[in-house]
């Protein structure tokens, strides 16, 4: 096979071309940020290496695709070519991710190039990758020229040594599927108390989306016994406390990904724990496509040591509130009842955000409603108590979490202050944050309810290291609502019921308390409608609060 050497009196030895046409091959492969081996491949496509190369050369040296050499266009761009041309649905993102796997299961690339590369045409690619393997492969598909592949082949070796680019895997996946730790699926087959959705049509869609995959050439052989086993996965998994695991539909990535943690393990692993893995990965995969947000959780020396899920509230109807729930599900601890059950009411209600540390499964969740943590479960599911608070103190105090702080009810931070006295813990840390969002900002002390105002004083006003911030947070709160008629208005008859008990022994608030519950009062004299609007519940509630007020 002929690689236009250019002949003469004058021309340079034959080997001294060769030799710089490998160094420009080289170059301009790793501007690409492949291999020497594809990028010939592909050139010998075109007709005409050196002119083929020289295109690459101007483009690099121009910056410009339109010096690209038609044959390379088909496969890949630079990486400098902008992501624009490169629009991509979920769907074609989700593919273009197998596609990855695929290749990096096929192909001697190294995970880096592959992330780097931009591919146009991925079957294309897949199908004439530069190893010796697929080129093979290729050979077969090409009988009529087969003398030509050969030589390609031969020269491709010799001259730029192909073979060395094969790397042997550490693991061979086919042998795993002959193991023990495959043939066992070690799902816990104890059934919950609640599954949400019909089991039978969950595990048959599951299987008829098995049936759809792309499996690796070197498992095709085993496609009957690999579908044998995840139809008994999904059997005795919907069958398990874990079985949320099981109802995330199943697709190539959440395969893919099952097949890339075995072989990470080298088979140390069983098939069930490899897939829980493989769909929570997927899930965190569509995080910002679900509105799920994931921070990263850092110490005082800025390593990494965890990361904050944070599930926000959603109704059935709004779109993602499956994927949503069943994000809570998987990242929840299994002692909790989102786990199983409660996953769907709980994000109904409230967000729900879950603390993961890096290197363990000692998972904190905190369950909002309106806007205010009212429950966090450690591991141990029994709330805030003496076994359980130094976990959720150590959680609350790091430096990325002051929100967690500031969103806890009051009845949580009196439970918190109540256990933390007994275990002789101090809090002062925690109190001094929790307070500071209201000393330091007139407006949230408005956005109080008369409910969380009394949480407040309960828990401070007898503390004298808190007197001072308390009195402040009563006064404006106070001179806030006197000068809001809406926002009076918006009481609940129960609320403003909760705000004079708050205030009925504080003798410098009694005139403002009088005022305000004339103006609440006043927002039903001669307007019929809004008073037809109370229930009968509200109005018994009105009278029982106002009857022994003389005024």
């Amino acid at each position: 096979m002929s690689f236009n050497i250019v002949r003469g009196h004058f021309a340079p030895p034959a080997a001294v071309q060769i030799k710089e046409l490998a160094k420009d091959v080289k170059g301009i492969a790793k501007e690409f940020k492949t291999t020497p081996a594809v990028l010939h491949y592909t050139a010998m496509q075109s007709g005409n290496a050196p002119d083929f190369f020289y295109q690459c050369i101007k483009t690099i040296t121009e910056k410009n695709v339109d010096y690209l050499p038609a044959a390379l266009k088909q496969y890949f761009l630079p990486q400098w070519v902008e992501d624009q041309e490169h629009r991509l649905t979920q769907e074609q993102k989700n593919q273009i991710n197998a596609q990855m796997l695929a290749l990096k299961l096929n192909a001697s690339l190294s995970d880096e190039d592959l992330k780097k590369i931009k591919l146009k045409n991925w079957i294309e690619f897949n199908r004439s990758i530069g190893n010796i393997g697929s080129l093979k492969g290729f050979i077969k598909c090409n009988e009529t020229n087969k003398a030509y592949w050969n030589e390609l082949l031969t020269n491709l070796k010799n001259l730029f040594g192909v073979n060395k680019l094969k790397v042997k895997k550490d693991y061979d996946i086919k042998t795993y599927f002959n193991s023990d730790n495959f043939k066992k699926t070690e799902t816990d087959e104890t059934k919950p108390k609640f599954i949400i959705g019909d089991s039978k049509e969950i595990i048959e869609k599951q299987k008829e989306a098995f049936n759809g995959l792309r499996l690796p050439i070197e498992l095709i052989d085993s496609q009957g016994k690999l579908r044998t086993t995840f139809e008994t996965l999904f059997e005795k998994g919907r069958k398990s406390k874990d079985y949320s695991f099981y109802s995330v539909p199943l697709n190539q990535t959440i395969f893919n990904n099952t097949i890339q943690i075995i072989e990470k393990e080298k088979g140390n692993i069983g098939l069930n724990s490899a897939y829980k893995k493989a769909v929570m990965e997927y899930q965190q995969s569509q995080f910002t496509n679900w509105g799920i947000d994931k921070k990263m959780v850092t110490d005082e020396q800025g390593n990494e040591i965890g990361s904050l899920i944070t599930i926000p509230q959603t109704k059935k109807d709004e779109p993602n509130f499956e994927n949503r729930y069943q994000v809570i599900q998987t990242h929840s601890c299994e002692s909790w009842c989102i786990h199983q059950a409660n996953a769907e009411s709980y994000i109904e209600k409230g967000k729900m955000i879950i603390y993961m540390p890096k290197n363990s499964k000692e998972n904190v969740g905190f369950s909002y409603k309106d806007n205010k943590i009212v429950e966090i479960e450690t591991r141990m599911n029994i709330g805030i108590r003496q076994e359980s608070i130094r976990q959720i103190l150590d959680v609350l105090r790091l430096k990325t979490n002051k929100t967690l702080i500031e969103d806890l009810s009051p009845s949580q931070l009196d439970k918190l202050n109540k256990v933390a006295a007994k275990e002789k813990i101090d809090l002062s840390d925690i109190n001094n944050t929790y307070l500071g969002q209201f000393i330091d900002d007139d407006n949230n002390i408005s956005k109080l309810l008369p409910s969380d105002l009394k949480g407040i004083n309960s828990i401070f006003a007898e503390n004298p290291d808190y007197t001072d911030k308390v009195e402040k947070i009563n006064n404006v709160y106070i001179n806030k609502l006197i000068g809001d008629n809406e926002n009076i208005s918006r009481l609940s008859p129960t609320q403003l019921k909760i705000f004079n008990e708050l205030f009925k022994d504080m003798n410098d608030y009694q005139e403002d308390v009088k005022t305000i519950n004339n103006a609440y009062l006043n927002q039903f004299i001669n307007n019929g409608e809004k008073l037809s609007k109370l229930s009968p519940t509200q109005l018994k509630n009105i009278n029982v609060l106002f009857k022994d007020m003389k005024d």
